[in-house]
């Protein structure tokens, strides 16, 4: 039975588009976005769990806003 081909690596996301994946999920403004990806070493999954932890009241229905976003 032959090897299955492993899986390519994903290409990384450029950091413009991390930016605007990070406000359109949390609605944040662009500083927000800026600060918080400058902070977590351009790791969007880990801003995105700080500005849940922390931020997210701040800015509306952030939580429904993921939850629908998460379903596109």
């Amino acid at each position: 039975m032959p090897m299955p081909m492993p899986m390519p690596k994903p290409k990384p996301m450029p950091e413009e588009q991390k930016m605007e994946y990070f406000m359109q999920v949390t609605e944040a403004p662009l500083s927000v976005a800026v600060q918080k990806l400058e902070k977590h070493g351009g790791n969007l999954n880990k801003a995105l769990e700080e500005f849940y932890e922390k931020d997210s009241l701040q800015y509306g229905n952030v939580l429904l806003n993921f939850i629908f976003l998460s379903y596109l």
